[in-house]
C-alpha cells in the first residue's frame, strides 16, 4: 500500500497540490437554521451502523502530530475520529469531527457555517472504494441536514450542495485517475485489472456472508479472492480443498488443495477454471443471484474425483501471489 499522510480537514485542493494527493477530501456545512451535530447524536448514529467506529482523539497529541507534519494548529478543545472499515471488502474511509471549529482556513459561504466535520476517501484505489463509501457519506450528511463541499478541482459544484453519491463518485473517479497517473510518473508500481473484474470481486465479497448464511455449513463460501501473476498476466484465484461442496466465483484459476489435519493443507497446483468446468458439468449450477457464481452443493462421485486427479495442473512456482499491500486499480496505463 502506498504510504499516506492524513492531515484532518482543511486539506489543499488535491489537484492543485505540489505533491500528489492521496485522499479525496470533503467538508460539511450547515445553514444558519440547522443545528451543529451533537457528539452524543453522532455516537448513537454510528453505533447503529455496521463497520463504523467513533473514538475520542487526544487533542494534545493531535496538535503535536500536526506540528510535525507542518500543518496549522487547530484551535479545538475536542476532536473525534470516525472510521469505516469493511473487513469483507477491504474498503475503508475516515471522517474527522471537531465540534464548534471556527478555523478561518475553511472557505466561507454566505448564510452557511462550517461544522468541523470532514470525510476523507483514499485515492489510488479501485472504483469500488467510491461505490461503497459515498452512499454512506451522503447518508450521514442527509441524516444531520448538512451540505457537502467538494473542493477538488474536478468538482462541478463550487459551493456546498446537497450531494448525491453518483455526483461524488464522478468527481472521485476523475481525481483518482489524475492521482494514479501522477503516481505512475513518480515511478510507483501500480497493477491494473479492468473495472468489471474488480467490481465483480467486490460484489462477490459483499455477498459472501449472506450466501454462507443461506447455504449453511455444508457448503463453503470463500471470503477472499486472491490475485496472482503468471508471467505478465494478472489474474484471480480461490482455493478448493478436498473437493468439498463450495461456491465458486468467476476466477481465472482454482488452487487445488488437500488438507493435512487442522488448518494445514498442501497445494497440488493451479487449475485453469475453464479446464474444471467440463469435468464438473453435471455437478455445478450456474447461478446469477445475488452475484454470478457456480454452486457445487453435493459431494462428488468417485468417477469425477478420478478425472480431477488426472487433470494437468500448473506448478505453483509459476505464480507470484500479490500481497494485500500491492495497489491494484482499474485505471489502465497510458
Amino acid at each position: 500500500m502506498l504510504e499516506t499522510t492524513f492531515i484532518p480537514i482543511n486539506s489543499e485542493k488535491c489537484c492543485q497540490s505540489s505533491r500528489t494527493a492521496v485522499t479525496f477530501d470533503l467538508s460539511f456545512y450547515r445553514t444558519k437554521s440547522t443545528q451543529e451535530p451533537k457528539v452524543e447524536d453522532l455516537r448513537e448514529f454510528f453505533r447503529a451502523l455496521p463497520n463504523f467506529r467513533m473514538r475520542d482523539i487526544d487533542v494534545e497529541q493531535l496538535q503535536k502530530s500536526l506540528a510535525e507534519k507542518g500543518a496549522s494548529r487547530l484551535e479545538v478543545k475536542e476532536a473525534y475520529d470516525i472510521d469505516y472499515e469493511n473487513q469483507s471488502t477491504g474498503v475503508y474511509f475516515q471522517m474527522f469531527y471537531t465540534p464548534t471549529n471556527s478555523s478561518n482556513e475553511e472557505p466561507s459561504f454566505p448564510n452557511l457555517d462550517p461544522t468541523g466535520l470532514g470525510a476523507h476517501v483514499n485515492l489510488v484505489r479501485p472504483t469500488y472504494f467510491a461505490l461503497e463509501s459515498f452512499p454512506l457519506i451522503t447518508q450521514i450528511a442527509d441524516k444531520f441536514g448538512l451540505l457537502t463541499f467538494d473542493n477538488q478541482i474536478t468538482s462541478r459544484h463550487k459551493e456546498p450542495f446537497k450531494a448525491d453519491s453518483a455526483t461524488l463518485t464522478e468527481s472521485w473517479i476523475a481525481t483518482n485517475s489524475w492521482a494514479i497517473g501522477n503516481f505512475r510518473k513518480e515511478g510507483h508500481s501500480i497493477k491494473y485489472l479492468p473495472r468489471e473484474r474488480l467490481d465483480y470481486n467486490w460484489n462477490f465479497l459483499r455477498q459472501c456472508v449472506g450466501m454462507q448464511q443461506r447455504l449453511g455449513d455444508h457448503v463453503f463460501v470463500p471470503t477472499r479472492i486472491f490475485l496472482a501473476e503468471k508471467n505478465s498476466f494478472l489474474g484471480t484465484f480461490v482455493t478448493w480443498t478436498d473437493y468439498i461442496p463450495m461456491v465458486l466465483p468467476s476466477v481465472d484459476w482454482i488452487v487445488m488443495g488437500q488438507s493435512k489435519g487442522g488448518k494445514d493443507f498442501s497445494t497440488r497446483g493451479f487449475a485453469r477454471f475453464g479446464d474444471l468446468l467440463p469435468i464438473l458439468a453435471n455437478d455445478l449450477r450456474n447461478l446469477s443471484e445475488p452475484v454470478p457464481h457456480y454452486l457445487l452443493s453435493n459431494d462428488l462421485t468417485k468417477d469425477t474425483r478420478k478425472k480431477l486427479e488426472k487433470l494437468q495442473l500448473i506448478d505453483k512456482k509459476e505464480f507470484k501471489a500479490l500481497p494485500p499491500s500491492v495497489n491494484v486499480v482499474d485505471v489502465p496505463p497510458n
